[in-house]
Order: C-alpha cells, then sequence, then structure tokens
C-alpha cells in the first residue's frame, strides 16, 4: 500500500501570526491552543485579535516537557471536555508531536504553528514519543498530518540560531541516508521519489542555508522562506511517503538510542543527528577527506561532533550503543547489513 499523509494546507508568510485566524476559522471554531512557556513569549498580541475577529473561542493549554504517553491522553481528555473542534500547536517538536498524537486519538484536526526550525515536526504526521526523561520510547502513527501549518518566518528567526542550524542539520540528513537506498533498491520508485526531493532541498540548503543562519532576524524574508520551505515543506514531503521499502539510515536510529543512555539532554535533535552520520559515513567507507569535508559542512551550523556534550562519556555507554544499533539492524532489511 502507498500513502501520503501532508497536510492539507500549507502558508508560508511573513507575519502571517498576525492574520492567522482568517485561515484557522476555515478549520475550526473552538480550539484548545497548546504551547510551551518559551513559545507563547513569541506571540504577538494580534495573533489572538485575529482569532477573536474570526470568531474563534480558544482554551489555553500550557506543557512543558517530552511528549508522552501520559501528556498526550491528558492533552486528549482536555480537549474532549472543553468540546474543541481541533488543536492549534505552537511550539517546536516536542510540541508539535505532542498535539499531533492527543489530537488523532481525540478524532480532531490538528492545526501547527512552528516557533522555530529545529525539527519538521509541523509537517510530518507521525508522533515521536519519549519518557518523561526524555528517552525515546518509539512513535504514534497518527491517521493524518496536520490539517493547516502557518508559518511566519519573522517568529522563527528570532529563535537563538543554533535551533535553524540543528534543523537545517537534520534536513541535510535525510539526504545523506536516503541516497544509500537508491543504490540498494535503484527501481524503488518511492525511494527515488524521496531521493529526488531529499536531494533538491539538500542543495538549496548548503547553498543559502548557512546565510539565513549566520544573519537570523535580519536575514532576507524572500530566501529565509525558501529556506524554510525546503526544511519543513520539501523534506517534509519527502517523508510523508509510506509504503515500498523501508529507508531507515543510520543517524536517526542512533540517535533515538542515545536518548535512552545519555546523561545530559542539552543537545539537540540535529546535533545527535549529526554525529550519527558521522559513524554512517565511516561505516560507508567513506574516505577520510570526504568525511572531513561533511563535518565542515555541520560545524558551518555551528554543529560539532562532541561526545560529551552528547552525553555519552565512557565506553559502557558506547557499547551499550553499539548493542542496541546492532539490534535495530538485525532486525530491518537496511543497507548496512550488505556492507
Amino acid at each position: 500500500m502507498t500513502s501520503f499523509k501532508n497536510p492539507q494546507q500549507y502558508v508560508n508568510q511573513a507575519e502571517i501570526i498576525m492574520h492567522a485566524g482568517k485561515y484557522i476559522q476555515a478549520f475550526a471554531k473552538k480550539l484548545v491552543l497548546v504551547f510551551s512557556p518559551t513559545a507563547i513569549r513569541q506571540i504577538p498580541r494580534e495573533f489572538y485579535r485575529s482569532l477573536e475577529d474570526a470568531g474563534i473561542i480558544y482554551e489555553n493549554y500550557e506543557y512543558e516537557g517530552y511528549p508522552t504517553k501520559t501528556a498526550i491522553q491528558a492533552l486528549m481528555s482536555f480537549a474532549e471536555i472543553q468540546g474543541a473542534d481541533a488543536l492549534l500547536v505552537i511550539g517546536g517538536g516536542r510540541m508539535m508531536d505532542l498535539g499531533k498524537a492527543a489530537a488523532s486519538l481525540a478524532e480532531i484536526p490538528v492545526i501547527t504553528i512552528p516557533s522555530i526550525a529545529a525539527t519538521n515536526a509541523a509537517w510530518r504526521s507521525n508522533s515521536i514519543l519519549y519518557d518523561e526523561t526524555g528517552r525515546h520510547v518509539g512513535k504514534q502513527v497518527n491517521d493524518q498530518g496536520p490539517r493547516l501549518v502557518l508559518v511566519d518566518p519573522k517568529v522563527i528567526l528570532k529563535a537563538p540560531a543554533r535551533y535553524i542550524g540543528a534543523g537545517i542539520v537534520d534536513a541535510l540528513a535525510k539526504w545523506y541516508e536516503c541516497q544509500l537506498y537508491v543504490k540498494l533498491y535503484p527501481n524503488d520508485f518511492k525511494i527515488r521519489v524521496e531521493a529526488e526531493v531529499s536531494k533538491t532541498a539538500f542543495e538549496f540548503l548548503s547553498t543559502y542555508g548557512y546565510t539565513v543562519y549566520q544573519q537570523g532576524a535580519s536575514s532576507d524574508l524572500q530566501v529565509a522562506s525558501q529556506v524554510l520551505d525546503a526544511l519543513f515543506g520539501a523534506v517534509g514531503f519527502s517523508g510523508s511517503y509510506a509504503g515500498g521499502k523501508l529507508t531507515s539510515g543510520f543517524a536517526h536510529p542512533f540517535h533515538n538510542v542515545v536518548t535512552r543512555i545519555r546523561s545530559t539532554n542539552q543537545a539537540l535533535h540535529g546535533e545527535v543527528v549529526a554525529f550519527g552520520l558521522i559513524c554512517q559515513f565511516i561505516l560507508e567507507k567513506l574516505p577520510n577527506r570526504e568525511i572531513q569535508n561533511r563535518m565542515a559542512l555541520f560545524q558551518r551550523f555551528g554543529v560539532k561532533a562532541d561526545l560529551a556534550f552528547l552525553g555519552i562519556e565512557n565506553e559502557e555507554k558506547l557499547h551499550k550503543i553499539s548493542q542496541d544499533l546492532e539490534h535495530f539492524f538485525d532486525q530491518k532489511e537496511v543497507y548496512f547489513k550488505n556492507l
């Protein structure tokens, strides 16, 4: 079976946050507004006024933590008690995954407004799940993706550069991981689509992403908008195509395993993925010069290969990571079993 789970509507426009109500009113009249304390500080008063002008009623739901099964159930129950038509989620990847999962269980639409660009969670349908300490425990396959995604470059570019740097590296990883499977399954249409879209995003982000990362809020808005389109839309689309062969590379499984044993959660998703990519390059037996060039690209976006920063301080943890990864790959039809 083949399926696509993409947003029904995606709009990327500077200051769209000021006029969000006119887009949201087509999908809901009563919302639960889900946000983290950090994200909500970036939202101007005009956003709420636009909801009120559109006749939209809303109840606030503040949450700070990981998208756990308990948190998802609590949000679902709150939405049902409020009689919400939809959930509107503002924030980063954790909030997005929480809101998407709760909306799926409540069988109502979810609308996303990303406040940072550290992942493409605002686009993709599935939710990544964690426990209360930030350890990866799996994913929830949601029936549908976000109904509406509103991207405001001015909001996102106000966040520290570290977030968009990590998000760009995470987007680059999609091509690095996917291109392995073009070699393994050259006649698989799904893989070819994923590869072509992720390659286009990779080339664009490699060329224009650094300027936006470096300039932040002073970036040219047209260029910044296209970088966000590549990060959210293109990479999100390439990952939304379900069916056919699995295209799990090394970096994302590495990230998931690391979250289970690390002693600190200070590293962002893309920063952990970057280290996993370096391991992947070594497994691919790439020339040292090529690996160094790719590491230099990550470093341009502020991402470094540092085990201590990832919370991996000793050989015992490294051994546990290698064991867990070996078990993962033994269960999958993946590229690395053919090396």
